[in-house]
């Protein structure tokens, strides 16, 4: 995503602290990634205000909740302390390196395609398709166009006949020869590995290009670094991150639901609804569900003060 901004692939803006020699660089690709290098000791005094006066205002205009950003010679700690009232936190990602060879031979163990299953390319016609509508808005703000996407992205779809397009994987970001990949499965078809297969397909013919594979998942989602690792991706360690909320509140209600329904972290959860109460009181409702969250946590004192707030 970095490269693809600075190649000139996708639109976005790159901010420095002196144009001829910098020594701070902050890249933003006008979407949720935003990259801060820096070699010099000092607090970077002016990225907080390009963050809350130019680039979350843009974000909650189009949509978007936060903005993760990727700290390079900086301390995590000193990114989320610059954004105290936002709250931010910091989960970190994992990355991985693709190992061809581990892939040949995953993919000769991949089963048969049921009978009413295809593959398809995700081009304009596919992607005019009514189901199709959240993963084309997505290549449109990535690409801009289809034209784009199809220039130099690329992507393959699992279609059925009933639904059509069920499961998607396609190029979100292309720079230094390297796709950065984004994988959406229907809810009805979750967890019948075709994520996995279309994949596959989309770095078979990545691998034939001579293209190079990026994928990186958020630390708690264990599901996405199985579905890596069954591809040929090799867990090489954890990259920092900060995510800056845009509206703090909503940001870590939601984040909390993610945690408890999606990924199965109650505790974590559980913290999640705590800071977001230290935003804002919650409704009864809400305070019903941090309850619930806490019992399943085990912290059935928390549970017990929630309840009582609920009922309050």
């Amino acid at each position: 995503m970095l490269y693809s901004v600075i190649e000139g692939n996708q639109t976005g803006r790159v901010f420095v602290d002196h144009a001829p020699t910098p020594s701070v660089a902050f890249v933003w690709g006008n979407m949720e990634y935003a990259y801060l290098v820096s070699n010099s000791t000092q607090i970077v005094s002016g990225i907080a205000e390009i963050v809350d006066e130019i680039i979350l205002p843009t974000l909650d205009k189009n949509g978007m909740g936060f903005l993760t950003i990727f700290p390079f010679g900086v301390k995590p700690t000193d990114v989320q302390a610059w954004f105290p009232q936002r709250k931010p936190v910091s989960f970190g990602v994992n990355s991985y390196e693709f190992e061809p060879k581990k892939f040949e031979v995953l993919r000769t163990q991949i089963k048969p395609l049921p009978p009413d299953l295809e593959l398809v390319k995700l081009d304009s016609r596919t992607l005019a398709q009514e189901v199709c509508q959240g993963i084309r808005e997505d290549i449109l703000f990535c690409w801009e166009s289809l034209d784009q996407f199809s220039k130099l992205g690329l992507g393959y779809g699992m279609q059925s006949q009933q639904h059509g397009i069920v499961c998607a994987c396609y190029a979100i970001g292309y720079g230094a020869k390297a796709y950065h990949i984004s994988i959406w499965t229907h809810p009805e078809y979750r967890r019948k590995g075709l994520a996995r297969q279309t994949a596959i397909a989309f770095l078979t013919e990545s691998l034939q290009e001579g293209k190079i594979i990026y994928w990186i998942n958020d630390v708690p989602n264990l599901a996405s670094r199985r579905l890596a690792e069954s591809l040929g991706f090799v867990y090489t360690g954890d990259l920092a991150t900060v995510d800056i909320p845009v509206r703090p509140y909503q940001f870590h209600l939601g984040l909390a639901e993610h945690f408890n329904s999606y990924l199965g972290l109650s505790r974590q959860a559980g913290e999640l609804y705590d800071m977001a109460f230290s935003i804002k009181a919650g409704t009864p409702e809400v305070y019903r569900k941090a309850a619930l969250v806490w019992r399943d946590a085990g912290d059935f004192e928390k549970e017990e003060y929630y309840q009582q707030k609920a009922a309050a």
